[in-house]
């Protein structure tokens, strides 16, 4: 395990390129690093261009560009070899942070997911998406939840998948045009139909399995949900971790065996997608770890905290109980 102090303050996001050889990390202090995923190195620390925190980033497929957004809802495209900025989107108003950002299969679409409850989408293979220097205006603008604080979104093209502080899952379907909406309850207050006492739980994360059949919902009362797309249906919760107040980024790992989470109590669990087992956890630190992301060749997984340290975890095969 490489331990590296990577920023002054937390860390929101890590991101692998699509070969797992590098590692992009951004956060707290407006900046973005790019790593070395193999040795640990600083390769890049990028101009400060965002004047608020680094929530989210995209890297695209062939490496030359990145797209980071922050907590004043500025969305900048950058060039990743000269250290530029080459593109900005008009997103959220009234400085409304941005929570999350989805790009589709051929990287035309951006989607990004505001605290104003609206997700914003931008046709990225427009003639002005290339040409004009003013910001990009959004294609397109989803306002379905009506002012609740959307926490994440997931694009499986066609459908969008959101999820928000209400409590609520909604599905869009862009072809059709159809919504679907699925709330969550606490499991600690029981989940009867009848019952006055339930109550609804904000949605921290969602991720979609890579076949789409599976949705992995996280919820602030520490659970993890994995969803029947199809049905609706629960099939699995997922217990050990702590997630109460947080915006953490749960996730289905390699081979989609694993559901791993980063904890508010500095871990990172790992649970057998299919029993439910609690496989494992490590330790990334003594405050809370905030984001993970897996090598998508295998063999390593990274994670960022509220410490300002990366840690980059070898493994011997894709099983959470051979981290080192």
């Amino acid at each position: 395990m490489s331990s590296l102090k990577a920023h002054d303050g937390a860390i929101y996001v890590v991101r692998y390129d699509k070969d797992g050889n590098y590692i992009m990390s951004a956060g707290q202090d407006k900046r973005v690093r790019l790593w070395n995923a193999r040795q640990g190195i600083l390769v890049k620390t990028y101009p400060v261009e965002h004047t608020a925190e680094i929530t989210e980033l995209l890297i695209m497929r062939n490496r030359d560009r990145f797209i980071t957004a922050d907590g004043k809802g500025s969305v900048l495209m950058w060039d990743s070899v000269r250290g530029v900025v080459t593109r900005r989107f008009r997103a959220c108003p009234s400085n409304a942070a941005v929570t999350s950002m989805a790009l589709n299969t051929d990287e035309s679409i951006l989607c990004s997911a505001c605290t104003n409850g609206r997700v914003y989408i931008w046709d990225l293979a427009s003639s002005s998406a290339a040409s004009s220097h003013q910001p990009l205006e959004p294609l397109q603008v989803l306002d379905h939840a009506k002012g609740r604080i959307i926490t994440s979104l997931f694009l499986s093209q066609p459908v969008l998948f959101v999820g928000s502080a209400d409590g609520k899952l909604r599905v869009y379907d862009v072809r059709s045009g159809k919504l679907l909406v699925r709330k969550f309850f606490r499991h600690d207050v029981g989940t009867s139909e009848r019952s006055s006492r339930r109550h609804s739980i904000s949605v921290s994360s969602v991720s979609v399995s890579k076949d789409s059949r599976l949705i992995l919902v996280s919820c602030l009362d520490h659970t993890l949900r994995l969803i029947d797309r199809r049905s609706g249906v629960e099939l699995k919760c997922y217990k050990g971790h702590k997630n109460w107040k947080l915006r953490l980024r749960s996730d289905f790992v390699w081979d989609n065996s694993l559901i791993a989470t980063p904890s508010e109590d500095g871990k990172i669990y790992f649970w057998n997608l299919v029993t439910g087992r609690l496989l494992s956890s490590v330790r990334h630190g003594r405050e809370a770890s905030l984001c993970t992301a897996f090598n998508p060749k295998g063999g390593s997984f990274v994670s960022g905290g509220s410490d300002g340290y990366i840690r980059i975890w070898r493994t011997t095969a894709e099983s959470s109980s051979t981290c080192r």
